[in-house]
């Protein structure tokens, strides 16, 4: 009866071991390389390796952005700078990164909508993996200069503007959202029991951040990749 026991008990943790090792998490091994849509970021499948490129990069004083001044790759055997319409994002060191753009008025677009032609775009870091993935901005858009009076050296505005944004991916649907009490509270929705929790919290505003690693834990999303090499 004791192997019997024994032998199941092992199985039981075996089990919860691997269904821990095939979710997407911070500890989900990434592969280095480019994405070029949502679709092979979640797959876990580079469309480019990172080689095939020819990338250099801005120093930026922001600890999770990424800034490329230019980006090439060989097109019938020239090198030719990308289309960064054509990049989702990529992924170095193990790090994943989304790229975004700051459009006027101050709007914040992300992957393949970032509408950044021809390399000099930007990236942040998804901090936090999970059914949803968190990542912030924090950079500094210059103003531009107006063109209507060029000559006149009092035109310009001579100050920029911060901005700063935290955003959630839903990784079921690559959406992004804004990240609020008011939108967590709806994503949660699909697990009743932390959404009444949530609701019931007294200083909701503070614990964001612990709910919604509680939503990643109760709700996992499965490696693709893993899943399709068993």
């Amino acid at each position: 009866m004791r192997p019997l026991l024994f032998t199941a008990a092992m199985l039981i943790i075996c089990s919860q071991a691997f269904a821990q090792s095939i979710n997407i998490n911070n500890q989900t091994n990434f592969k280095d390389g480019v994405y070029a849509t949502y679709e092979d970021f979640l797959n876990n499948e580079p469309s480019f390796p990172l080689e095939a490129f020819s990338i250099k990069w801005y120093d930026t004083d922001f600890f999770n952005v990424l800034k490329m001044k230019s980006c090439k790759n060989f097109v019938k055997g020239k090198l030719k700078k990308s289309d960064m319409n054509e990049i989702w994002g990529f992924c170095m060191n193990g790090t994943p990164y989304i790229q975004y753009s700051i459009q006027l008025p101050y709007r914040i677009l992300f992957g393949n909508q970032a509408e950044q032609a021809n390399g000099k775009s930007s990236f942040t870091r998804l901090r936090i993996l999970g059914n949803l993935c968190h990542f912030s901005i924090e950079d500094y858009y210059p103003k531009r200069a107006n063109p209507t009076f060029r000559d006149n050296g009092f035109n310009k505005e001579r100050h920029g503007r911060m901005v700063r944004a935290q955003r959630v991916l839903k990784l079921a649907t690559g959406r992004i959202y804004e990240y609020d009490e008011y939108v967590l509270s709806q994503l949660f929705k699909d697990d009743t029991f932390l959404a009444s929790q949530f609701k019931q919290e007294s200083n909701r505003d503070q614990k964001l951040f612990m709910y919604l690693q509680k939503y990643n834990e109760r709700n996992p999303v499965a490696n693709r990749s893993i899943l399709a090499k068993q």
